[in-house]
């Protein structure tokens, strides 16, 4: 193998590896599995953020969100090239009842150019902070950075975000942080094969986030969690 060759090698390696991971097609009955445990692993999630002390902005700021968006593992592999994605549950709040939705799936993913090497590995939780947040998710994808300003969230329950020029706040835990991190550029989209599966027909985000036609009493528990971040 040539030295040109071993190099694209690398730069396409992670990325083949990623998208591979995300997208090759189980069986009907692997699919409901991880269906059901991504929601799970979302309430788990959103419980260990509530109750970790090192995230009391979060707590503080969750009831004031208009939408959750809950990734329990985004992947990032890299080497020279590198490629970031996962899938997480989303999550409408009535600003009014406090109720949250049940939840709608969603894919987040991007590729980068940057110079980076080793992997990680990280639990994400986005509160969607304004009307235009929530409707720029609701489309058929959403690029971060570009389609709505997005700023990491405050950590401190002390701490002073303008929220308000913010359309998208983070809270990241690393789980085996190592080399740069970023999220600008990262597309997020309805995962609308795993939504049909859930409900057992077709839906729209809207469907579940807004007009609360369809339920499924299996994420009962990840709405009873949500509960407690206000």
């Amino acid at each position: 193998m040539s030295f040109s060759s071993l190099r694209r090698y690398h730069l396409l390696l992670p990325v083949a590896l990623l998208l591979t991971a995300l997208f090759v097609r189980p069986s009907y009955a692997e699919k409901i599995s991880q269906i059901q445990k991504v929601v799970a692993k979302s309430s788990a999630t959103a419980q260990s953020f509530i109750t970790d002390t090192n995230f009391n902005g979060f707590k503080k700021t969750a009831g004031k969100a208009r939408a959750m968006l809950i990734v329990p593992k985004l992947d990032k592999i890299g080497f020279i090239l590198g490629a970031t994605g996962g899938t997480g549950v989303l999550l409408a709040h009535d600003m009014v009842s406090g109720k949250w939705s049940y939840p709608v799936f969603y894919t987040i993913g991007s590729i980068s150019m940057d110079i980076q090497f080793g992997s990680d590995t990280s639990e994400i939780i986005f509160l969607v902070m304004t009307v235009k947040g929530l409707k720029a998710l609701l489309n058929t994808q959403c690029k971060l950075g570009k389609d709505v300003i997005l700023a990491a969230g405050p950590m401190s329950s002390a701490s002073d975000t303008a929220t308000k020029k913010t359309d998208i706040l983070y809270f990241r835990r690393g789980l085996e942080a190592s080399g740069s991190f970023s999220l600008n550029g990262a597309i997020i989209a309805p995962r609308n094969s795993w939504n049909t599966l859930y409900y057992k027909k077709a839906v729209d985000p809207a469907d579940i986030l807004l007009r609360h036609l369809s339920s499924n009493p299996q994420a009962d528990a990840l709405l009873e969690t949500l509960s407690a971040a206000r």
